[in-house]
């Protein structure tokens, strides 16, 4: 067919070529491939060289230009700065005429061909079409045109098809595809794989960190170039890079394929994948925090797990909608950022869904009614969990109880649920009102916290006076109303939980008679000031800190105590230098990063450790630790 139509337009046009040499006309030349090779970029220099003598040796046209796009394929025009280039030189009125080589060279769909052969006409601008023998100005042109340009564009879809069943192949065999780099990321030049690179992989911890940490998209991204931390491409980081970077599954160690595609064969314009076609999910199951039973079972259990990006795909035909959006409490502002669990419950409502919301996350005493109220819903529970850090799937495989903030059927089932999930037998369940169940949250994070702190406190008495700590905890333990947990002196409290959620419980007391809670906030004040105190006592030059982690065999170091301690000998006149093997960047606010150990303790006078690891016995005399039974 397109032979047949080639040899009549070959007939039908030549006279109008006639016609258009015999004019006096601005002429230009449009030039495109549509890959980067070797062999391609020297058809781009022929077509050049044959389009500039072409015109040249018609003493009736003037040159205007040879616009090309080198390496530019797919069905849309856009990102072709040539061909853009070219109509903006049309719009000032300095083209009449352009030549170009093909229907399919110039656009390789029919909407986009058809589009702008028309603003071109409106404009008196002609388009000559060689290989075709098209004048666009011509009575039939456009019919011809909109005929050969489907048929290059049904080339097109079919190459496309062809293309994107290998790539649906690797798809559906769990494997990535395309080579398109992903910040975090490298690509194995053998496998073709995603592999980590672990330098951007730390600025990515810092990010989720300082993000979980209560900072907007805004404030990470300031943060980020205070630090003088090299953004993708070594440009700056802005706001939307971070967002981007946040809500990109593959941070997580996964790979979404599928998320686009294109909905009108047409106009070739893409659409978000909202369940029209099949997505393609990998997990690489690899735990995203250091927790030894996720890790195990990520690793060797047979897990019916399915992630998706979609809400509304999550959504759907769920049972049960779990709520564990991180919160975070602002001393400053007194306030409690509950905004991202409020946010996925507007979803729920939106979608008209009656479907009961279960929120795990930590909020304020009186959230979950005041929600209630607020959007007239009444399909929403909370349920405290209590884990520990390292420990989150252990905790929820034997948990201490299980706690619902509402005894009606569906917080029963939900409860069973749970108690279904776990491995432990004889499970206590407590039914209550949510702000209760609220307040359980808060007053057992705080009396853990008040734990911390007095054998703190009883730590500090001892050094102080010269005692032995661990005889004296060693005798209090041993009563049993008091016990041997959670009685290892630390620097302070600090992590996920305690920290926001002393202050939180603390701000519910503005109206109530309290001391105790008031001093469980400034006693790890206190004893971090009392840290940083007794080092600056040894008047030494170099203080080391070795790790930044809050507890041993984990990899967290939000809102850790030893920060506190820093942020207190800061203000004195000495060096701190930090050994931390999660991170890979130069600097940690400020203060130099030493990857090599050795180094590490060379340089230092005095190492600060709140837990006393392995590596450090050999350096036994510099280290300051107030850690006695290595736990907790």
């Amino acid at each position: 067919m397109k032979y047949e139509l080639k040899k009549r337009l070959n007939t039908e046009n030549i006279l109008s070529m006639q016609v258009l040499k015999s004019k006096h006309l601005r002429v230009a030349a449009y030039a495109r491939v549509s890959t980067s090779f070797d062999d391609q970029r020297q058809s781009v220099e022929s077509q050049k060289k044959h389009y500039t003598k072409k015109i040249l040796e018609n003493s009736n046209w003037e040159l205007v230009g040879i616009y090309c796009d080198d390496g530019v394929s797919g069905t849309s025009v856009n990102g072709r700065t040539g061909f853009q280039e070219l109509l903006k030189d049309v719009g000032k009125g300095k083209i009449d005429l352009i030549l170009t080589k093909s229907v399919s060279r110039f656009a390789r769909n029919t909407y986009d061909t058809i589009k702008y052969v028309r603003i071109l006409r409106e404009q008196k601008v002609a388009i000559y079409f060689e290989e075709e023998n098209i004048n666009t100005l011509d009575m039939n042109g456009e019919l011809l045109i909109s005929i050969l340009s489907s048929i290059a564009q049904q080339e097109s879809i079919n190459l496309s098809f062809h293309v994107k069943k290998g790539i649906q192949m690797k798809r559906t065999n769990g494997k990535p595809w395309g080579t398109a780099k992903c910040y975090g990321y490298s690509i194995d030049p053998d496998t073709k794989d995603y592999i980590v690179n672990q330098d951007e992989a730390e600025v990515i911890r810092l990010m989720v960190k300082l993000y979980l940490d209560g900072y907007g998209t805004t404030m990470v991204a300031r943060i980020l170039n205070e630090r003088g931390i090299p953004g993708i491409k070594g440009r700056r980081w802005r706001e939307e890079t971070v967002g981007k970077l946040l809500k990109n599954e593959k941070i997580k160690g996964d790979i979404c394929n599928g998320k686009y595609y294109s909905a009108d064969p047409i106009i070739q314009k893409t659409k978000r994948n909202l369940g029209e076609k099949e997505m393609y999910y990998f997990h690489n199951h690899i735990s995203p925090i250091k927790d030894c039973e996720i890790e195990e079972y990520l690793k060797n259990k047979n897990l019916n797990l399915r992630a998706t990006l979609d809400y509304q795909d999550a959504f759907y035909g769920a049972d049960y909608i779990i709520i564990s959006t991180p919160t975070n409490y602002d001393p400053e502002k007194n306030f409690f950022d509950t905004s991202s669990v409020e946010d996925i419950i507007m979803k729920v409502k939106e979608l008209g869904l009656d479907t009961t919301m279960i929120v795990k996350s930590t909020v304020p005493v009186g959230f979950t009614e005041s929600m209630k109220e607020k959007y007239h819903i009444e399909n929403i529970i909370f349920s405290p969990e209590f884990l520990r850090e390292g420990k989150a799937l252990y905790d929820n495989l034997y948990p201490s109880r299980i706690i619902l903030g509402e005894n009606s059927e569906r917080a029963q089932i939900f409860a069973n649920l749970l108690k279904e999930g776990a491995l432990k037998e004889n499970i206590d369940i407590l039914y209550m009102n949510n702000t209760e169940a609220e307040a359980v949250k808060l007053f057992s994070n705080t009396y853990l916290a008040l734990r911390v702190a007095y054998f703190n406190e009883l730590d500090t008495y001892a050094e102080l006076k010269g005692l032995s700590t661990k005889d004296i905890i060693d005798g209090v333990c041993l009563d049993p109303r008091i016990g041997d947990h959670y009685n290892n002196p630390s620097f302070g409290y600090g992590g996920y939980c305690l920290p926001k959620d002393t202050r939180q419980l603390l701000a519910n007391y503005r109206d109530v008679p309290q001391n105790m809670i008031k001093a469980i906030v400034d006693s790890n004040e206190t004893r971090k000031s009392h840290i940083a105190n007794m080092i600056l006592s040894q008047n030494p030059n170099t203080v080391g800190i070795y790790r930044l982690t809050m507890k041993k065999d984990s990899d967290n170091f939000r809102a850790s105590a030893i920060q506190g301690v820093i942020s207190n000998l800061s203000n004195h006149d000495i060096d701190i230098l930090i050994y931390e093997p999660t991170l890979t960047i130069p600097y940690f606010n400020g203060y130099p990063v030493i990857q090599d150990f050795d180094e590490f303790t060379e340089r230092s006078d005095i190492i600060l450790a709140n837990r006393l690891e392995k590596p450090l016995t050999r350096v036994r005399k510099k280290v300051y630790t107030r850690d006695l039974y290595s736990k907790d």
